[in-house]
């Protein structure tokens, strides 16, 4: 119980009574952070520009926070997490245990998953559902996100570091906002069965060596999946293509790779995914050579692909070979 002030300036302060309950009869917290541990909730008064609260007994927890405040640690024994601000700030690890799910809502700017010093940012429902719902964008690159299912509403694009969801996954954007996979190295978005992404309105793209995985990975009809930027070297286009035939088929859609330079190729380019083979002008051209006979093998799999503003040259042998079918644009495909 607390009868009078806590002033611990730039320090963090930890009430701990995991056992019993926390109690303010008077005074104010005054610090930078706030966390508290206890049986059943605690409703706390002060300044302190982060806080964190952990339920130690089954039940739900509610927390609502200003935009000037960071999310700390924050846990449930066996219960739910919801967390409201007009803007929403995760530093640490936020955990519902047992069937508990977790809801973030921010209802005037992002939810910005920033590590805390040396933590990790983190939201976690392993039984239950994680729903995001944000006015402005879910910057998610610099965290993780995991739960049963995943379930995020965002009025700009969704930042992803990495997300995963044991069965499904759904992201729906407003105001043009995207997809962003691959801000880091090794981004990941995946779900163990449903990935839809129909209801995102602006450009899904991934880079960086990120991943989609989805099974069935779902896409509004004739959106598709950029993979990286423009490519410039022969190399990055071997990488790049190799990276997509990882990928999960998409149903009714492809991949982008888009080419900005004429180059040599080293090697064959064998697709085994569906994709779109763009260049960014009509003066992009893939040479062979000696050594290289074959220019672009679209393998069983590869169905539906596009190829459009590319043209091949100097191939001794086919330039492109369609083993099932695909669009070709108009314009010349090879000379």
């Amino acid at each position: 119980m607390l009868n009078a002030g806590v002033a611990a300036g730039g320090d963090r302060v930890t009430l701990d009574a995991s056992s019993g309950s926390i109690t303010q009869k008077a005074g104010v917290v005054a610090s930078r952070a706030l966390i508290w541990y206890a049986s059943t909730p605690a409703s706390l008064t002060g300044t302190f520009n982060e806080v964190g609260a952990n339920l130690t007994a089954p039940g739900n927890l509610s927390l609502a926070v200003q935009a000037s405040q960071r999310v700390l640690a924050t846990s449930t024994k066996n219960g739910s997490i919801t967390i409201t601000g007009p803007a929403v700030t995760i530093g640490e690890p936020v955990a519902a245990g047992g069937a508990g799910s977790v809801a973030v809502s921010a209802t005037a700017g992002s939810i910005t998953l920033q590590p805390a010093a040396g933590s990790t940012a983190s939201i976690n429902a392993p039984a239950g559902l994680v729903s995001l719902s944000a006015s402005g964008q879910v910057a998610a690159g610099s965290g993780t996100v995991s739960g049963s299912s995943v379930s995020i509403a965002s009025g700009d694009t969704v930042v992803v570091g990495t997300m995963t969801a044991a069965t499904t996954m759904a992201i729906t954007t407003s105001a043009g906002g995207g997809v962003d996979v691959g801000p880091t190295g090794a981004s990941l978005l995946q779900a163990g069965s449903t990935l839809d992404l129909r209801n995102v309105q602006g450009s899904i793209v991934i880079r960086n060596g990120g991943r989609i995985i989805g099974n069935p990975l779902l896409l509004a009809p004739g959106k598709t999946i950029g993979f990286g930027g423009p490519i410039t070297t022969a190399t990055d286009l071997v990488n790049v293509v190799n990276a997509v035939n990882l990928l999960p088929a998409i149903p009714g859609s492809t991949y982008e790779i888009l080419v900005s330079a004429s180059m040599t190729l080293p090697q064959t380019l064998n697709v085994y995914r569906p994709v779109t083979f763009r260049g960014t002008s009509t003066n992009v051209v893939l040479s062979g050579s000696p050594s290289v006979t074959s220019g672009l093998v679209l393998n069983p799999g590869a169905g539906e692909s596009i190829v459009r503003n590319i043209a091949f040259s100097s191939f001794s042998g086919s330039a492109v070979t369609a083993k099932r079918r695909f669009r070709a644009s108009p314009s010349p495909a090879s000379r």
